[in-house]
């Protein structure tokens, strides 16, 4: 199974799609609309959401993997490395 990805292409349309590129691609005109129709095919599916932002890089990821658990959201952030959101600061 391949992660499904919110991202936005030429003009102000957002996309879904899966990575391997099996499945059609939906069509949004917002990114909030795209975000909700692609977490229900994420986790309709039990893969990631991976969240584009407007110039291309991942924004955030959300697992809905196949553990069951509450999804795990990892924010990441352009100049440092990925986070998971409610993770307890690193120890020094």
């Amino acid at each position: 199974m391949s992660d499904v990805h919110v991202l936005r292409i030429e003009g102000l349309q957002w996309v879904v799609e899966r990575a391997c590129g099996s499945e059609g691609r939906l069509l949004f005109p917002s990114r909030e609309a795209a975000i909700a129709a692609g977490t229900a095919k994420a986790e309709q599916a039990r893969v990631d959401l991976v969240v584009h932002t407007r110039d291309g890089r991942v924004g955030r990821r959300i697992s809905f993997g196949k553990d069951g658990k509450d999804p795990r959201v990892r924010l990441v952030n352009a100049r440092s490395s990925a986070k998971t959101a409610g993770s307890p600061p690193p120890r020094q």
